[in-house]
């Protein structure tokens, strides 16, 4: 037997003023006052490591981890995963 797909009655309308996901993208170099902080603080021997590290931040396929990750009801806090709600 088919039974209709059931909705929860707040479909209004489609959006379509939605700006693109914000991927492939840098999130220390597009940090141009923690870049700064960095150099200011003398710190500019950790600038490739933290540059690769936001690279790897920024990439779709960490987006789409977090993405699962929030699906499932897991949470980062304090630095190690537990489930949301749980802290």
């Amino acid at each position: 037997m088919n039974t209709p797909a059931r909705t929860n009655g707040l479909e209004t309308h489609e959006v379509f003023n939605q700006p693109p996901p914000l991927t492939n993208y840098n999130l220390f170099l597009t940090d141009a006052t923690l870049v700064s902080a960095i150099k200011r603080e003398g710190a500019v021997w950790v600038v490739p490591q933290i540059s690769e590290l936001g690279r790897l931040l920024g990439t779709e396929e960490l987006q789409r981890w977090g993405s699962r990750m929030t699906a499932q009801g897991i949470g980062v806090t304090r630095w190690c995963f537990i489930p949301v709600g749980t802290s």
